[in-house]
């Protein structure tokens, strides 16, 4: 079964991407070793990025500014990941103009601890 988990790009400057834990649960159990996994995108490209424990939080880290630099991800970009295998996950990523239309937009929840998120898509194709 496939297994995937949506995270908003809130700092690209960041060197580390934060892992939903019931996500981490589900894919790996616990305790959490140090994992190397590789992302790919459909464009071809691929890295080599570890999971590890950064302050008590599992969270993609050596090698994930190199996916942020190698997409040109900007700010509140749109990630989902897909499992593919259990150490590799495809990639795909969702920026306002990307394919014609896109809009995307959340809401957070701080006391309730929920975000919202509302994605629409657009493709016209010019013939």
């Amino acid at each position: 079964m496939n297994v995937s988990f949506v995270k908003i790009l809130e700092d690209p400057n960041s060197l580390k991407l934060e892992l939903p834990l019931s996500f981490v649960y589900k894919h790996w159990g616990r305790p959490w070793p140090r994992i190397h996994l590789k992302i790919l995108h459909e464009c071809g490209k691929s890295w080599t990025v570890t999971m590890k424990i950064l302050e008590s939080r599992p969270a993609l880290a050596d090698g994930w500014a190199a996916v942020v630099k190698g997409l040109q991800l900007p700010k509140d970009s749109l990630l989902v990941f897909k499992s593919i295998l259990h150490d590799v996950f495809e990639l795909s990523f969702f920026i306002d103009g990307v394919c014609g239309q896109s809009y995307f937009t959340y809401q957070r929840y701080t006391q309730l601890g929920l975000t919202v998120c509302i994605f629409i898509s657009f493709c016209t194709l010019l013939i």
